[in-house]
């Protein structure tokens, strides 16, 4: 196994021993700080939320930021900044972070400019971390992208974006420079959001609204299905099959193929779930039904106001008539 890998796993499984010596505080923010390692390049034209702690006066705009002599985890776009945690290079709780995320030690070294692509899971990839990804790309010039993980969507929108031109390591690195677009809290998808993802992925939207999709989820032991109380699987989407809907498994769909699908609908359903985010690929004023139970979240729900669609959270509770009115 590699050195630096090893070293890493050997560091996330110190970082879980439940022993705290010294409180220490060990992040900054580049709002609120000067420092010669970061460089504002851009200032979007998109005002970020005015309650975020990080904003400052003057500051008020999202930024593309350059960070030199930094260390990097691939793996999930965590950033340190002279030893300490850099805010504005994730959407994560600095507290939950203290718990995975140790700052990294003695990190191989890299030469050059680089982006980062990490990846958290389908909903956080697409949501937070691509518009991000797609936006710093786009003043940072020609520079490598660092990725921690092969995941299948991953892979696919690296050969989109960058064919060629990605570098796989799977633990953290110190790189000369490293062009990032702010992450803001308060500010996970907003419309200026949404219009770099159609930009980036234009050619695969294919508009014909026909397509009734109800996004299900393979899940053979179970497990999915029960720790979001949805116990109806089966009755749920014959019920929305009578009513002319295409249950689809988003996972046996390639990352265009999915862009595609969604961008034919004009009406989406689905169990609450990563699937239910391919929402933002389908035309302005389709109706979205989310389907939960356990896990109430406004996740959808915001997304569906940024693109302008009809948004039903639905109960397995609930009378399916409630549904049935919803899509009529």
């Amino acid at each position: 196994m590699n050195f630096f890998k090893l070293l890493w796993i050997l560091q996330k499984l110190l970082a879980r021993v439940p022993i705290k010596l010294i409180k220490t505080d060990f992040k900054i923010s580049a709002r609120t700080i000067n420092s010669n390692n970061i460089t504002c390049i851009y200032k979007s034209n998109e005002l970020v939320a005015n309650s975020s702690y990080k904003i400052t006066h003057g500051n008020e705009f999202r930024r593309i930021l350059k960070v030199d002599n930094s260390v990097l985890n691939t793996k999930t776009g965590v950033i340190w900044s002279n030893n300490k945690l850099l805010l504005e290079s994730t959407f994560w709780n600095y507290e939950d972070l203290l718990r995975w995320e140790p700052r990294p030690f003695a990190p191989k070294r890299l030469h050059g400019n680089y982006y980062s692509l990490p990846d958290n899971g389908f909903y956080h990839f697409l949501i937070e971390d691509l518009p991000r990804y797609i936006q710093a790309k786009n003043f940072g010039g020609d520079c490598k992208t660092l990725i921690g993980k092969e995941s299948r969507y991953l892979t696919e929108v690296i050969s989109l974006l960058s064919p060629g031109n990605a570098k796989l390591i799977s633990y953290p690195v110190r790189v000369e420079s490293l062009y990032i677009s702010e992450k803001i809290k308060e500010s996970l998808f907003s419309t200026e959001d949404l219009n770099i993802l159609h930009s980036g992925f234009a050619e695969f939207r294919k508009f014909y609204h026909g397509f009734r999709i109800f996004i299900s989820r393979k899940d053979h032991k179970g497990s999915k299905y029960l720790t979001r109380g949805l116990t109806k699987k089966n009755e749920i989407e014959n019920f929305f099959k009578d009513l002319g809907f295409k249950i689809v498994y988003l996972e046996d769909l390639s990352f265009s193929q999915q862009i595609e699908l969604c961008s034919h609908a004009e009406i989406i359903a689905g169990f609450h779930g990563a699937g239910l985010s391919n929402i933002v690929w389908a035309d302005s004023g389709i109706k979205v039904i989310e389907i939960t139970n356990t896990r109430v979240t406004t996740h959808f729900e915001h997304l569906s106001k940024i693109c302008g669609h009809k948004f039903l959270r639905f109960s397995i509770q609930s009378n399916l008539s409630d549904a049935q009115r919803f899509i009529n």
